[in-house]
């Protein structure tokens, strides 16, 4: 079962992830996006359609013992070629896949 995300919602997926706007995602980066999930930041369209992304991807955190053992397991799916990063065609393609 993949996730079903638009154009304008992966952008902003990506955009929210790469919190330090290197054009990839880290472990740590998904981390702190995912682990603050609450947070009350909604203050653009763009913002509002990443959280949505994020929900979505968090759901599947209910199956783990923890938010850090989802996000290595989330991570490996991600990051196909093991370089440790995520690039946004990783991110695209393994949204697909979970």
């Amino acid at each position: 079962m993949g996730i079903y995300l638009s154009p304008e919602e992966r952008d902003a997926l990506m955009s929210r992830f790469d919190t330090n706007r290197d054009g990839n995602i880290s472990d740590v980066e998904i981390y702190n996006v995912l682990s603050r999930l609450n947070s009350k930041d909604l203050d653009s369209e763009v913002i509002e359609q990443a959280n949505l992304a994020i929900k979505k991807i968090a759901a599947g955190a209910e199956d783990h013992a923890s938010m850090k053992e989802y996000v290595k397991v989330l991570f490996k799916k991600f990051d196909l070629n093991n370089d440790g990063l995520i690039t946004m065609q990783e991110l695209s393609d393994g949204l697909k896949r979970i």
